[in-house]
């Protein structure tokens, strides 16, 4: 029986591999289902098993929902542009499916929302899928135009939830496709140049996305334990309980009224609690809170300055502004753009770019970081260097080329020139020819 199941997969590997060499299969659906058919495993995601309960990062409290929405926000702000590069200029495309597809990507989501969604899954997940899908719903191989000479026709673009995919790997261990769950008794296979993957790589395996909540997730849980707490000790008007005490046991129709009374005398927050008569031979003992318990708000710091350094905001974009100026939050803010920002953007350029080729292969999908306030005002500010160096002799375009002004290329600004004015210290000053004034009428010579 063994036997007969190994000569079955070596047959269906043998006509995978002819079908990749000959290119005879016309259909990526069933292209998809024989190359699946021939790992030897599925491939176990503990990341996302660990994660599939916890989809709403607003359980996870305050700096976690915040974190995630000043970079989901910061993302989706910068806009996506489309150029075709060729050998004398650069060009924006500003028409055209391709163009039409990325503003709207799907019925359901703007091009903001589309962007602000990958992000979101980025931060929670890791890694986020989306799927380019044809006018009936199926999905569309990206390598349409080489295997058929023309043009895809992607109606929309399905982000999907990472947990409904799982990798398939050959016994080599390579990626194979995935299978993707569309309900609960349906599932389907496809190839990788049918899903568009981007993650956070993993350390320990490339192919699988690293998320960095799963390394906030102790601050973010221990948060919101101690707002917990906090919101404990308010609901009860700072008290920690009660303790009874008497010098005999009590019956259990005196417990019950003891109990009764100790909850008739609760009012709420914002109110002052009833008072409580009681007899004699019964003490009341309210304990109160001890230093260790009065350092949580100084833990909830910590805890915060924590999550914004894993998710790379800094706190004063979040609005805490009490160790800092306004210089240090601009600074801040600059570099929260640059070096988180635009790292993300360029991680989904990557992962448009075959959508893009499939479409054409001069067209470039960019995000034009230039166009944003602070871009533009740092912009301003590397002006006013440059200028300070043309003025010391160095060609502007050489100042262009190494501060990236955006200018274009200029022949005349190959030399360096300098001021007229200036001249060397040792020589004699320049004599200077006196100017001719045209003569007047009766002016004397």
């Amino acid at each position: 029986m063994l036997h007969v199941i190994g000569v079955k997969m070596i047959k269906k590997i043998i006509e995978v591999a002819r079908e990749k060499l000959g290119r005879k299969e016309t259909n990526p659906a069933t292209k998809a289902a024989a190359v699946a058919t021939t790992p030897l495993f599925m491939a176990p995601d503990d990341q996302s098993a660990t994660l599939s309960r916890q989809n709403d990062p607003a359980q996870y409290g305050a700096w976690v929902y915040a974190c995630i929405r000043q970079i989901a926000d910061g993302v989706a702000r910068v806009p996506f542009r489309l150029s075709r590069y060729s050998a004398e200029n650069q060009s924006l495309v500003e028409n055209g499916p391709l163009y039409r597809l990325l503003q709207n990507p799907h019925p359901l989501l703007s091009q903001f929302e589309f962007f602000e969604l990958i992000t979101g899954w980025l931060l929670t997940r890791g890694k986020v899928f989306i799927l380019p899908l044809d006018s009936e719903g199926k999905v569309v191989n990206l390598r349409h135009s080489e295997l058929f000479g023309m043009p895809p026709r992607i109606e929309r673009l399905l982000v999907c939830p990472p947990d409904n995919f799982k990798k398939i790997l050959t016994s080599g261990g390579e990626l194979a496709g995935w299978r993707y769950r569309q309900s609960y008794k349906k599932e389907i296979n496809l190839l990788p140049e049918e899903v568009i993957y981007i993650r956070f790589p993993s350390i320990n395996d490339f192919t699988e996305g690293q998320s960095p909540l799963s390394a906030a997730i102790l601050a973010a849980t221990t948060d919101v334990a101690a707002a917990q707490f906090m919101k404990t000790i308010v609901t009860n008007n700072g008290e920690c309980g009660l303790i009874v005490k008497t010098e005999s046991p009590l019956t259990d129709e005196q417990r019950e009224q003891l109990i009764a009374a100790l909850h008739a005398r609760r009012r709420g927050p914002g109110y002052a609690d009833r008072p409580v008569i009681v007899e004699s031979g019964i003490e009341i003992i309210s304990p109160s809170l001890n230093s260790a318990d009065l350092q949580f708000l100084e833990n909830r710091k910590f805890n915060r300055q924590e999550i914004c350094a894993v998710f790379g905001v800094p706190q004063e974009i979040l609005g805490f502004t009490e160790d800092a100026n306004r210089s240090v939050s601009e600074t801040a803010r600059l570099n929260f753009f640059e070096n988180r920002i635009i790292p993300i953007c360029k991680r989904i350029e990557a992962a448009l770019s075959p959508l893009i080729k499939a479409y054409d292969e001069d067209l470039y999908g960019w995000f034009d970081f230039e166009a944003t306030p602070i871009m533009q005002k740092r912009r301003l500010e590397m002006v006013g260097t440059a200028e300070t160096l043309w003025r010391m002799g160095v060609p502007f375009n050489d100042i262009n080329r190494v501060f990236d002004l955006g200018f274009p290329y200029y022949p005349w600004h190959d030399t360096g020139y300098l001021p007229g004015a200036v001249f060397p210290a040792s020589s004699p000053a320049p004599q200077q020819r006196p100017s001719k004034k045209p003569n007047k009428p009766g002016a004397e010579f």
